[in-house]
């Protein structure tokens, strides 16, 4: 299978970061739950949103603790077969630490790709270059998330799109062919199952 892993909130435990930053630069308490979206929004203004972002997507990732059972579990796919894709939503710059935070902790993996809403970088035919058009278009059997955002009618597509459970996404109804998985060892067992016909 061709599984693609996001990075923030998946791989790496960036929210954590944020949490700190937010009470040490703004002196808020910003509670997980709020850590992406609509409701951080209520917390945080466009400029303090800004200068988080450029936080945590900096050489601050490289302290981000791991997310439970990450790369054990990425390990056992690669081992079992799986090919995987880190896919980030980072700009260029965020990524190149998302790459290094991978390396030094010696996290394994096949292809590393990242997109932007905020970079809007374009395909040839012009189409703007998201996560769901590099699943769509690349052909991935799996997407291991901790955001549904614009991703779950995929699942309608033939792309498994699993979500790991994090305080952010609890509340996120799911749509028919959406997982959602309580950590990193459901994952696995649900990927590395034997296929009953």
């Amino acid at each position: 299978m061709r599984i693609a892993i996001d990075f923030d909130g998946t791989i790496a435990n960036t929210y954590v970061l944020q949490q700190q930053f937010c009470k040490e630069r703004y002196g808020i308490k910003l509670p997980l739950e709020a850590s992406v979206g609509a409701l951080r929004r209520e917390f945080l203004t466009v400029q303090q949103r800004k200068e988080v972002k450029e936080f945590i997507h900096g050489e601050a990732t490289l302290s981000a603790p791991f997310v439970a059972g990450a790369r054990d579990a990425i390990q056992k796919l690669i081992v079992a077969g799986h090919q995987v894709i880190i896919l980030t939503g980072r700009v260029a710059a965020g990524a190149t630490y998302a790459k290094e935070y991978l390396q030094r902790n010696k996290i394994p993996y096949h292809h590393f790709l990242f997109v932007s809403d905020d970079e809007q970088r374009r395909l040839k035919d012009g189409t703007v270059l998201s996560k769901k058009v590099v699943l769509n278009r690349l052909r991935f059997d799996v997407m291991v998330e901790d955001q549904l955002k614009g991703l779950a009618e995929l699942s309608s597509g033939g792309v498994i799109i699993i979500l790991i459970d994090q305080p952010w996404n609890r509340k996120d109804k799911l749509s028919a062919g959406v997982i959602r998985a309580s950590n990193w060892g459901e994952i696995v067992k649900f990927l590395l199952a034997p296929v009953t016909v």
